[in-house]
């Protein structure tokens, strides 16, 4: 039987953490440089129109979502090329590769993304002053929408992991296929209900149903008080069971890839 020890050994850990770092450190070069030109030129192109209302709460998440979860789609690939062997057979855990992507898509990402972020703003900045005169503002990393983006890309990003070790081509697609088909049919049924029995909202704010459908006043009330419940303890779980539970998914299928 095991120890505890063979599943998580910290230096293990950063033994592999270096390594899959180490492995990509191109790759990342190369990404960070191509994002920074094009924020730099798409910064600028905003301070010229004077447009930098709300600019980080917009962009940021677009960022990081379209970056990040591609990026974590594609941090298991040595699984499914011929680099698998090498990587299956280093002397980690399952649990530790699992760590080591996660650290690296999730803490090291969004850290590179703040820093690549304030320093296109400052370079903003003193040119739009320089050329322009224009006061362009600094991000903020701490602001509390950027806060709650990241907060929503940290759950997000682990279904992209799962997906990522999970299919073994186009992992990206696939998985917001995944995502996607389960939403559309719960966005789609309950509104075709809706459209069944409901007709219209008045301008007073009185629900008005379609001939052949009867509700009470105080039954509407019930009905809005559900569907106001429901999307509570939905947004509870998005927040506290999709993270763990796809972690687990991914620790599981990566254990069987090593077996």
């Amino acid at each position: 039987m095991k120890s505890n020890n063979n599943y998580l050994n910290f230096k293990r850990l950063s033994t592999t953490l270096y390594s899959d770092l180490l492995s990509n450190i191109w790759k990342i070069v190369i990404a960070a440089e191509a994002l920074a030109g094009i924020l730099l030129l798409f910064f600028i192109y905003v301070g010229i129109g004077k447009m930098e209302t709300r600019l980080y709460s917009t962009v940021y998440p677009a960022i990081i979502i379209i970056t990040g979860l591609i990026v974590a789609s594609l941090s298991f690939s040595e699984l499914y090329t011929g680099k698998s062997y090498f990587y299956l057979s280093l002397p980690s855990s399952s649990l530790e590769k699992l760590l080591s992507k996660l650290i690296i898509v999730s803490v090291l990402y969004l850290l590179g993304i703040n820093f690549l972020l304030i320093i296109v703003s400052i370079a903003t900045k003193g040119i739009s002053h320089f050329l322009l005169g224009n006061q362009f503002p600094i991000f903020n990393p701490i602001h509390p929408n950027i806060l709650s983006s990241e907060l929503f890309f940290l759950i997000i990003l682990t279904i992209f992991l799962f997906g990522a070790v999970y299919f073994k081509k186009y992992n990206f697609l696939k998985t917001i296929l995944l995502i996607s088909v389960p939403t559309l049919f719960m966005i789609i049924f309950p509104a075709i209900g809706y459209k069944l029995m409901f007709w219209e909202y008045q301008e007073a704010g009185i629900l008005k149903l379609k001939p052949g459908y009867a509700i009470a006043p105080p039954s509407i009330d019930i009905l809005a008080d559900t569907i106001r419940q429901i999307v509570e303890i939905l947004t509870f779980l998005f927040y506290s069971v999709t993270a763990p539970f796809f972690l687990l998914l991914t620790y599981l299928r990566l254990r069987e890839s090593e077996a």
